[in-house]
């Protein structure tokens, strides 16, 4: 991520990297709770903040299908879909709106003309 920061760029790009940087750097976090706790079964590891996020409570209802799932297979299984889809969603929350002003600003500033075309696979 530091790699990523490091990058020289125009100053109209700051928001853009801004928003980037931080929202994947909070979804690697995420992450590696979750292997974390696949080490370690630990739950505790699951229930600790993360920047705004406080799982204990966010994601209370995930942390309960885990502490009451019946095999350590199991609550891999609601690590990996419900208190992740619960992490996600709280990051998204943290990061609502990727800048498109700054975005649209840099492209102007350079006279680059987006040209985007949606192809489907065959």
């Amino acid at each position: 991520m530091q790699w990523l920061r490091s990058l020289s760029h125009p100053a109209e790009l700051d928001p853009v990297l801004a928003y980037l940087t931080g929202k994947f750097a909070l979804l690697l976090s995420v992450e590696e709770r979750q292997l974390r706790f696949y080490k370690t079964s630990d739950q505790s590891v699951l229930k600790e903040a993360l920047d705004k996020i406080e799982p204990a409570s966010s994601c209370s209802d995930a942390l309960s299908k885990i502490a009451s799932a019946p095999s350590r297979d199991s609550q891999f299984g609601a690590v990996a879909t419900d208190w992740s889809n619960c992490m996600r969603t709280a990051v998204e929350q943290q990061f609502p709106q990727y800048p498109l002003e700054a975005w649209e600003r840099f492209l102007k500033a350079y006279g680059i003309n987006e040209d985007y075309k949606e192809q489907t696979p065959d």
